[in-house]
C-alpha cells in the first residue's frame, strides 16, 4: 500500500506539471497572438534615490522590442541607424539571441531588460556584443527557476525580480566579483546565506522584497560593506536579529509591510541611519528599543497598532531628523515625548485619535519645519503649543474637531507659508489670528463653520497669500469673496445664496484659478475678457448662455475647464 501511495502521489505531481506547463504555454501563444514585432524608443530617467551609495544611473534612451520567442535583429527592427547612437538601455520581452545584437552599434548600451517572457537561461554569447554593460534586470520571467549560469562578470547591478526563484546556487554569483547592488524581490527565496566573503566584498546593496524569509541564524549572507538592506513584505513574524547584528556597515534597514508584533533592541547596529518600520503589528514602543541607535536620523512607524509610546523612547536616537507616527491607534502622546531632539525636521502624527496635545510637546523641536497632526480628534489647541517652532513652514490640523483658536496661538510662526484648518468646527476666523503670518500662501478653511469672514482684512495682514479655499462654509458669495484684489486662486463651494456676484472685474484680473463650483445651480455674471491670465476654472452647475460659455472657453491662457449640472 505503501507504494501504491507513492504511485498515486507522484502520477499526482506530475499531472499537475504537465498541467502549469500546458496553461504557460497557452499564455504564451495568447500573449504572442495579437502583438507582431513592436518597437518603442523612450527617454527613462532615474529614480529620485538613484545614485545612492554610490551606484551608477541608468538614464537615457530605451529601446522597448515585443516580439514572440526570439528577439530579430535589432538591425532588421530600425530604420535608422543613428537611433543605436543615442542609446543606453534595452527592454526586451523576448529572448535575446547572439544574431538580435550582430551588426548593431551597441557600445553606449549600458543596460539590458528581459521581461515578460519564457527564459530559462541566457546565451552566454551575447556579453561581449554589450561591451560597457553594467545592469542586467531579469523581471516577471515566468520560467526562470534560477539564476543564469552565463551572467557577465563585469556586472555592478543586478535584479531578478518576480520569477518562480527559489534558490541561487553558489556558483552562479560567484564570478560577480565588482556586483555592488542585487537585487532579488519578489521571488521564493528563503535564504541567501550562500552570499559569502569576499566573493561580494563590494555589495553594498541587498533587495530582498517579497520573499519568504525565514526568521533564523545564518539567513541573511555576512557581508562586510553592505550598508542598504531592504525586507519588505518578507512574512517576517520575527527578527532575525544574530543575522542583522552581522552587517555592522549597514546604514538603511527597510522591515515595513512584514507581521512583526514586537520590536526588538537592535543596538548592534550602531551606524543605523534609517529604519522604516511602517504596515506591521506593532502596539507599543518601549524606552529600550531605540537604545543604541544615536545616529538613527529616519524613523518610521506609520500604518501600526501603536496604542502607547513611551515618553523615553526618542532620546536615544538624539539625532532623529524625520519621525512618523502617523496612521495608528494613539489616543495620547506624553508631554516629554520628543524632548532632546532639537534637530527634528518633520513630525507626523495623523491619523490617529489624539484628543488632547501636552503645552510642552515641541518644547525642544526648534528646528521643526514640517508638522502634520491631519484626521485626529483634537477638541482645542494649548496658546503656547506653537511657540518655540520658529522655523516652522508647513502645519496641518485639519479633519479634526477645533471649535476655537487662540488669538495668538501662530504668533510665532512668522515662516508659514502653508495653513490647513480645512474640516473641523471653527465658528470664527478673523485676521487676528494670522497677522503674523508674513509669509502665508495657502490658507485652507473649507468645511468649517465661520459665518462671517474678513477677506479685505486678510489680504491686507497677509501679503503673500495666494490661495485661498472656503468651500461649504455657512457663508454668502458676496460676503466669501470680499475684497479679492491680489488672489490668484480662489476656490469657493457649497454656499447657501442661489444667486452669486462677483465684486468688480477688475478685483479678478490675476487670478489663475476659479472654483466657484456648487452643488446647486446658480447665476455667475462673467465678463471673461478680463479674466486673462485664468488658467483653471471649476463652473459646475453655473447657468450660462451659449455667449457665455464662448467667451470663457476663448481665454488665451485656460487650460482646465469644469462644468455640468445643467
Amino acid at each position: 500500500w505503501i507504494l501504491w501511495v507513492w504511485l498515486a502521489v507522484a502520477g499526482a505531481v506530475q499531472r499537475r506539471d504537465a498541467f502549469d506547463d500546458y496553461l504557460r504555454k497557452l499564455r504564451e501563444q495568447q500573449r504572442c497572438a495579437p502583438y507582431p514585432t513592436t518597437v518603442n524608443y523612450e527617454y527613462i530617467e532615474p529614480p529620485s534615490d538613484a545614485g545612492a551609495n554610490g551606484l551608477r544611473q541608468v538614464e537615457g534612451w530605451q529601446l522597448q522590442l515585443t516580439a514572440c520567442d526570439v528577439c530579430p535583429p535589432l538591425v532588421t527592427v530600425i530604420d535608422d541607424a543613428s537611433h543605436f547612437s543615442n542609446l543606453t538601455s534595452l527592454a526586451l520581452a523576448c529572448e535575446p539571441q547572439p544574431s538580435t545584437f550582430e551588426s548593431a552599434n551597441l557600445s553606449t548600451i549600458i543596460s539590458l531588460t528581459l521581461h515578460r517572457h519564457c527564459v530559462k537561461d541566457i546565451n552566454a554569447s551575447i556579453w561581449p556584443l554589450l561591451p560597457d554593460l553594467f545592469h542586467v534586470e531579469l523581471s516577471n520571467l515566468s520560467c526562470l527557476a534560477t539564476l543564469p549560469l552565463s551572467l557577465p562578470t563585469f556586472l555592478t547591478q543586478l535584479v531578478v525580480s518576480n520569477t518562480i526563484l527559489n534558490t541561487i546556487p553558489l556558483h552562479s554569483l560567484q564570478g560577480l566579483t565588482r556586483l555592488r547592488s542585487l537585487n532579488v524581490s519578489y521571488n521564493r527565496l528563503t535564504t541567501l546565506s550562500h552570499l559569502v566573503y569576499p566573493h561580494h566584498s563590494q555589495l553594498n546593496t541587498l533587495i530582498l522584497d517579497g520573499n519568504p524569509i525565514e526568521p533564523q541564524d545564518g539567513v541573511l549572507p555576512r557581508l562586510p560593506n553592505v550598508s542598504t538592506l531592504i525586507l519588505r513584505d518578507a512574512g517576517l513574524t520575527a527578527l532575525p536579529v544574530d543575522s542583522l547584528c552581522s552587517l555592522q556597515t549597514l546604514k538603511s534597514l527597510d522591515l515595513s509591510y512584514n507581521t512583526l508584533q514586537q520590536l526588538l533592541p537592535l543596538a548592534c547596529l550602531q551606524n543605523l541611519y534609517e529604519l522604516n518600520l511602517e504596515r506591521n503589528l506593532l502596539t507599543e514602543l518601549t524606552s529600550n528599543m531605540l537604545i543604541g541607535l544615536g545616529n538613527l536620523n529616519f524613523l518610521s512607524l506609520a500604518g501600526n497598532y501603536l496604542t502607547r509610546v513611551a515618553a523615553s523612547a526618542f532620546p536615544a536616537a538624539p539625532h532623529l531628523f524625520q519621525l512618523d507616527l502617523s496612521d495608528n491607534q494613539l489616543t495620547a502622546l506624553p508631554p516629554l515625548l520628543l524632548k532632546g531632539l532639537g534637530e527634528l525636521d518633520s513630525f507626523h502624527a495623523y491619523l490617529n485619535s489624539i484628543t488632547e496635545l501636552p503645552e510642552a510637546l515641541f518644547a525642544d523641536t526648534t528646528s521643526l519645519t514640517k508638522l502634520n497632526l491631519y484626521s485626529n480628534s483634537l477638541v482645542s489647541l494649548p496658546p503656547h503649543i506653537f511657540d518655540r517652532l520658529t522655523r516652522l513652514v508647513w502645519l496641518a490640523v485639519p479633519s479634526n474637531k477645533l471649535t476655537s483658536l487662540p488669538v495668538d496661538i501662530f504668533k510665532a510662526l512668522t515662516g508659514v507659508d502653508q495653513l490647513h484648518l480645512y474640516s473641523n468646527q471653527l465658528t470664527d476666523f478673523s485676521p487676528a489670528h494670522v497677522h503674523s503670518l508674513t509669509e502665508l500662501q495657502n490658507l485652507l478653511l473649507s468645511d468649517n463653520r465661520i459665518t462671517t469672514l474678513d477677506t479685505r482684512g486678510l489680504m491686507q495682514e497677509l501679503p503673500m497669500l495666494g490661495y485661498l479655499t472656503t468651500r461649504n462654509l455657512p457663508l454668502s458669495f458676496e460676503n466669501a469673496f470680499g475684497q479679492a484684489d491680489g488672489l490668484i486662486r480662489f476656490a469657493i463651494d457649497g454656499h447657501t445664496s442661489p444667486v452669486l456676484q462677483l465684486p468688480p472685474d477688475d478685483a479678478l484680473e490675476g487670478l489663475t484659478l476659479l472654483d466657484v463650483g456648487s452643488e446647486r445651480p446658480f447665476r455667475l455674471p462673467l465678463d471673461a475678457s478680463k479674466l486673462l491670465v485664468l488658467s483653471t476654472a471649476n463652473l459646475t452647475n453655473a447657468e450660462m448662455s451659449k455667449a457665455e460659455l464662448h467667451s470663457v472657453l476663448g481665454l488665451p491662457m485656460l487650460q482646465q475647464l469644469t462644468i455640468g449640472g445643467q
